[in-house]
């Protein structure tokens, strides 16, 4: 049966479906009252703009004005920006972020939470009536404990002051982990040396003639160096669950050959003398050439066995190397805040090393030439900062735990010229760490001039400095996260200041959240939290993660993590240690040098506090002091301690009234909170959940909302938060990914390099004395080969990252980058023969019988062709297992020749026979993602601009026939860009799309049907410049224009096509000259499924 029925326009079902409960008639008025102003004012934005006759933006014959925005095609200048009802309310300048950028109003669905966990907390705060609480009682102070976790780890080799010398240091008081009997190498930190750890080689004084181990890595046996160091670990470290730093220092020679300057020329020196010994007719230079290849070998080798065993023997250990990444020692002496460009290269080649890495521990340390504070703050931000680059290569990032110092010279023989940390340079250290969300810091000195008068001055330093400092950030840190980001967080610094104070200016931070939350204040959580394994613990959440009474070690609940919102916590709190309040006249002398008095830091305040939330420390008496600490032998005075009350011992007895009506009293009083409080969530439940509806439909793509959705795929988060530079997008109804994350909410794109176990070679080449590319060596990594891939690992890896990075109930686009290699053995032509090759060596190293060139290339081919197959189809599985909403696909794919279109008339993709072989792949795909980039090579004038015209349409047209294989064609998602090369640098010579140029990608796009388009770009060359050229040329020229082709592919469907289908026009234009105009009677319509005729007017039941 065949029925005629009207459907709303796009535009109305845009608005309904963005708020899916508007349309009931009771609830609608409520909806425009109550609803959270994201989904409200996008609605009636869209219902403004289909009530408003908009005039076309590019009428014919009238003359468009020009923009400064650098492009080559002069003569075909951009369209001019839109003006929309909300634009024309709320103009978009640099100062005022967009309303996409302000904090959204709480969720509607905590409410309910909230109701009833007042009713609990009422409940459990029953006991705060009897006179006294039970000695150990499980309070919420314990659950603040258990928000904190350990940051400041005491690596200093103080065992001889208190044994030999009786001076204990103080540091339990400020929260300070130590090793049980203030041990180097012990139950919470462990350091292991190169001199005194497995075989690790060196020159003794970096003399050629005084080798130890060998003296070069080359030289090293593997085995025997593994064997001791496993017998190492097992013996210091005895407790298989350790869960600490756990550090190795190697700082004799660098890990790769080109790094050893200096002093350790001598590893290179000696390397290419082990060669010439070797081949004695080799040249000097490619004597170097091989003696490079061998020590970078070999190092990666000691190195990363040596890691993956500690892994092994203690894997909740968080293993690290001493002073990595690295950064130049002069950063910030010139005004900088990141390190060199060499040093960040440097690193970006080493990220084979820190990928074993369980933790980051750089070295943050100052000298005594170092006595610019302000220049100080920048060498320290820059290293961390690069730290944090590194850390974020991994999923999900490595804790950062940088070593510090106490001391400029802790090697001075006379203890009367030690001299410690500035407080300003304590807060360098300590609180920038804090502030760029570092996990922790290792606290580390040395014992060689650990005499009795340095004991008790490093004693009265801790007392008097350090460890107020410590304890201020840690708990200032700690606050920040309570009252900023819900608990669910910690407070990282926006933007670098011009010096460091103690003060957290709250309009200064923004939230890093915990797994599981997101939100600007951490106040959304996921449906499912998914267990991010890694950091120093879990979330703390379960039961036993708070230490008990006595505890000396940091339990699971109470160890370190990525985003734990805490900085410092104590080595094994007693119970009624947990409700501790800092020495106020402690305090009161560190701000006395460091800032003016902080008001919530009053005495009165805090003898006035009481617990009511997480993380709030009731105020409560001081522990009492263990022995050496309560009788000090340190001639030096400590301040007292002032008189702190808890509210409970200063209550009085009303009158007349006993115990028990008292306690009666209370359960009435809680029983009618509760009543009121189940009341009250039921009214939330039926009356406010059509708001959960409307605000939980932002958080999924809704593809039906227009014909042709713009995606965002550009991670520049680093230009709102780093720069200030915001980019309008939701003006011009493109989604992006909260927070403008590359990977997130509503787009995820899987490059080779960061996730899953991809193999590829990397080829090393040098010019010739014919100035050609020679290749001197092959890198192999992770396998190199398909064939060499173990398939389960490479799955288990991707696994873990898809569910960490793509969150529950994702239904946008999410595509596996997987460029370095062709899926099929004959498509890797050009640079990548070397596939080719390395697969026939392959064949050749396992049949060294088989002679025949024609029967290796036959097994080469299936060997190749059979685990390329294998490796692709079950990745597409496992995430299409795993995210079954999403729409998965892989970047480029139908494959195209990227020379086509150049000859006048070509208008055919040239790689046909390419992609039918391609089948098998092309069926695990949801959608089509080809690659319509426009490089600057298209710009030389041997090009004329028709061939651009030509290129996309032979992409769009080829893609076209694949998708239509299938009973219901594929989607077509393309990949575009707006600037012809991102990767350019300086930043003045970036040219961005011509007009004709942003014609051919978008409108192409929307003639053959596409449902999607994906803008993307690199981040490898941010800066504010960039982020400013960026927004410019976005709202001038690339907004505009998206949003046009957008409304007018709308508008055609509604008018054309009945609003039950999609315009289409395969037919190229005859001019090769791409327009915005857009004409229905030139269209033809594809049908939405149970729709059908020319316009799509009937329903087919």
């Amino acid at each position: 049966m065949e029925i005629h029925r009207p459907r709303p326009s796009s535009t109305q079902i845009r608005a309904n479906r963005s708020c899916p409960l508007a349309t009931l008639p009771l609830l609608s008025s409520l909806l425009s009252r109550f609803a959270p102003l994201s989904c409200r004012s996008e609605k009636a934005r869209d219902q403004e703009k289909a009530r408003e006759v908009l005039p076309d933006p590019w009428p014919d014959g009238a003359r468009r004005p020009t923009t400064t925005t650098t492009s080559k095609d002069h003569d075909d200048p951009p369209p001019p920006p839109l003006k929309t009802a909300e634009s024309r309310l709320l103009p978009f300048s640099p100062s005022l972020p967009p309303s996409d950028a302000r904090p959204p109003p709480p969720p509607a669905h905590f409410l309910p939470l909230l109701a009833l966990r007042l009713c609990l907390r009422l409940l459990a705060a029953l006991p705060d009536a009897l006179p006294h609480r039970p000695h150990g009682a499980v309070d919420d102070a314990a659950t603040a404990r258990r928000r904190e976790g350990p940051g400041a780890f005491w690596n200093v080799p103080s065992e001889r002051c208190h044994g030999r010398y009786d001076v204990a240091m103080p540091l339990r008081e400020y929260h300070i982990v130590h090793n049980a009997g203030f041990r180097f190498r012990g139950d919470q930190v462990i350091l292991f040396y190169e001199y005194q750890s497995g075989l690790f080689p060196y020159f003794e004084g970096y003399n050629a003639s005084r080798p130890v181990n060998g003296g070069l890595p080359q030289k090293v046996d593997i085995g025997a160096h593994l064997a001791i160091l496993e017998e190492q670990i097992v013996t210091h470290i005895p407790d298989e669950t350790f869960n600490g730093p756990a550090v190795l220092d190697v700082e004799e020679w660098r890990p790769m050959y080109h790094l050893n300057w200096g002093r350790k020329s001598v590893y290179k020196l000696e390397s290419v003398r082990l060669v010439r010994e070797r081949y004695p007719s080799i040249s000097e230079k490619s004597a170097r050439i091989v003696a490079e290849e061998e020590f970078n070998r070999a190092a990666k080798k000691l190195l990363t066995l040596s890691l993956q065993l500690a892994r092994r023997l203690r894997p909740n250990a968080k293993w690290s190397m001493y002073g990595f990444p690295y950064c130049n020692y002069d950063a910030g002496t010139k005004g900088e805040l990141r390190c060199s460009d060499n040093y960040r290269t440097h690193n970006d080649r080493l990220r084979w090393l820190t990928a074993e890495f369980t933790a980051l521990s750089p070295s943050i340390y100052l000298d005594a030439s170092a006595n610019n504070t302000a220049a100080n703050y920048r060498y320290i931000y820059a290293v961390l900062s690069e730290a944090r680059r590194i850390a974020e290569g991994s999923s999900p990032p490595t804790p950062i735990v940088p070593y510090t110092k106490f001391e400029y010279n802790p090697y001075e023989h006379e203890v009367e010229k030690h001299i410690y940390y500035s407080k300003r340079d304590l807060c360098n250290s300590l609180k920038l760490s804090s502030d760029l969300g570092a996990a922790g810091v290792l606290v580390w000195s040395t014992d060689r001039t650990m005499t009795r008068a340095r004991c008790h001055t490093i004693r009265v330093n801790v007392a008097h400095s350090f460890g107020p400092a410590a304890d201020l950030v840690r708990r200032r840190a700690n606050r920040c996260a309570l009252d900023q980001c819900s608990g669910n967080g910690r407070c990282i610094l926006k933007r670098p200041s011009e010096v460091c104070t103690f003060r957290m200016p709250r309009e200064d931070y923004e939230c890093a959240c915990d797994a599981g939350y997101y939100g600007a204040a951490c106040e959304r959580m996921h449906h499912t939290v998914v267990d991010a394994e890694v950091g120093f613990a879990g979330s703390g959440s379960g039961p036993g993660s708070g230490s008990g009474p006595g505890s000396s070690t940091v339990e699971p609940g109470a160890g370190f993590s990525v985003a734990a919102p805490g900085f410092i916590q104590q080595n094994g709190p007693d119970e009624e240690e947990a409700a501790e309040d800092p020495l106020a006249s402690r305090e009161a002398a560190l701000h006395a040098g460091i800032v003016p008095p902080v008001r919530e830091l009053a005495p009165s305040l805090w003898a006035n506090r009481i617990l009511l939330a997480d993380g709030l420390d009731a105020a409560s008496p001081p522990p009492t002091s263990s022995p050496a600490e309560a009788a000090p032998t340190v001639p030096v005075p400590l301040p007292a301690a002032p008189t702190h009350f808890n509210v409970n011992d200063n209550r009085e007895e009303a009158p007349g009234i006993d115990l028990f009506t008292r306690i009666l009293s209370l359960r009435l009083i809680q029983s009618l909170a509760c009543v009121i409080s189940i009341a009250a969530t039921a009214f939330l439940l039926l009356i406010l959940l059509p708001l959960v509806a409307c605000e939980d439909a932002k958080d999924t793509v809704d593809w039906t909302a227009d014909r042709i959705t713009s995606f965002w795929n550009f991670p520049m988060d680093k230009c709102p938060n780093k720069f200030n530079v915001s980019m309008p997008v939701r003006e011009y109804n493109i989604e992006h990914n909260k927070e403008f994350k590359f990977i997130g909410d509503k787009v995820a794109v899987l490059y080779e390099y960061g996730h899953g176990e991809w193999p590829y070679l990397e080829e090393i080449k040098k010019k010739d004395a014919k100035g050609k590319d020679v290749v001197i060596r092959t890198i192999v990594h992770k396998g190199g080969l398909p064939q060499n891939v173990n398939v389960k690992a490479h799955l288990a890896t991707l696994g873990r990252q898809i569910k960490h990075e793509i969150p529950e109930g994702f239904n946008g686009p999410a595509i596996l980058d997987v460029e370095e290699w062709r899926p099929m053995f004959d498509q890797n032509w050009s640079d990548k023969r070397v596939y080719q090759r390395e697969s026939r060596a392959l064949v050749r190293q396992k049949h060294p019988h088989i002679t025949d060139k024609k029967k290796i290339d036959e097994l080469a081919i299936k060997q190749f062709n059979d685990a390329s197959k294998k490796l692709l189809t079950e990745s597409l599985r496992l995430g299409k297992q795993l995210r079954p909403n999403a729409k998965w696909s892989m970047y480029g794919f139908p494959l195209c020749n990227p020379h086509s279109g150049v000859e006048e008339g070509d208008l055919k993709c040239g790689y046909e026979r390419y992609n039918d072989n391609l089948r098998w792949l092309y069926d695990e795909f949801d959608i089509l993602t080809p690659s319509i980039y426009l490089e600057s090579s298209w710009l030389k004038p041997e090009y004329p601009k028709a061939a651009r015209y030509r290129y996309i349409y032979g992409i769009m047209n080829e893609t076209r026939r694949v998708a239509n294989w299938y009973a219901k064609p594929k989607p077509i998602v393309p990949f575009t860009k707006f600037e012809y090369n991102p990767y350019d640098n300086p930043i003045e010579r970036h040219i961005y799309y011509s007009t004709r140029d942003l014609c051919n990608a978008l409108m192409l796009s929307g003639r053959f049907g596409s449902v999607g388009l994906m803008h993307w770009s690199t981040d490898g060359t941010i800066s504010e410049q960039r982020c400013k050229n960026i927004r410019s040329y976005f709202v001038n020229t690339a907004g505009p224009a998206i949003d046009t082709v957008r409304r007018r592919f709308n508008r055609c469907a509604d008018e054309r096509c009945s609003a039950h289908g999609r315009c289409v026009n395969y037919e190229p234009v005859e001019s090769e000259v791409c327009a915005f105009r857009m004409r229905p009677a030139d269209y033809s319509c594809v049908c939405d499924d149970g729709y059908k005729g020319d316009r799509c007017e009937t329903r087919v039941l």
